[in-house]
């Protein structure tokens, strides 16, 4: 389970922080050019179409917290999709929340990871994790993440196994972004 967490908190990590960056420049490219905000229902069409052509009806939290409690599968593309789309969010002037974002791609790419591996619940624990390193690696609080992704997933009875990999992808996330 370590070395799984370690990998996850990399390469979760590694999304956060170019996810951070990115909206950091979208943010500053908005300000600096103002004008940009009648750009937002073309973003917001944009958005729309993208999610329509290559996403899940139900996608987003409810898809990674459906997950969680089933046998269900987040698809690979939902990562690049809520990147892209709040990206641009972001660069119109919209209004868009980054903690649900990291915890999206945390949570897909470590549930991807997880599928080439076939150990008893593996595909829950380190969906778990994925998502501890998405809320660590964008905001460097990986104690903070591993309590909210345990406890985001409770319905009556916690996965105790999914704390150690948690943490070890939190910090290693935080670390590395």
């Amino acid at each position: 389970w370590i070395v799984l967490a370690v990998i996850t908190g990399l390469v979760v990590g590694g999304a956060s922080s170019i996810f951070a960056k990115c909206i950091v420049w979208a943010s500053a490219y908005r300000t600096a050019h103002t004008m940009i905000f009648l750009m937002l229902p073309l973003s917001g069409l944009l958005i729309v179409f993208l999610y329509e052509k290559y996403g899940s009806r139900d996608g987003g939290t409810n898809q990674v917290l459906a997950t969680i409690k089933s046998r269900d599968s987040i698809p690979l593309i939902s990562a690049p999709l809520i990147f892209v789309s709040t990206l641009l969010t972001h660069l119109a002037g919209g209004s868009a929340g980054r903690e649900g974002v990291a915890v999206q791609i945390g949570a897909t790419l470590s549930h991807w990871f997880a599928r080439r591996f076939k150990f008893k619940n593996n595909g829950r624990v380190l969906l778990i994790a994925g998502m501890a390193a998405g809320f660590g690696g964008l905001f460097q609080t990986p104690f903070a993440a591993v309590f909210f992704a345990m406890e985001v997933v409770v319905t009556g009875k916690m996965l105790y196994q999914a704390f150690l990999p948690s943490l070890v992808a939190a910090v290693t996330a935080s670390t590395f972004s």
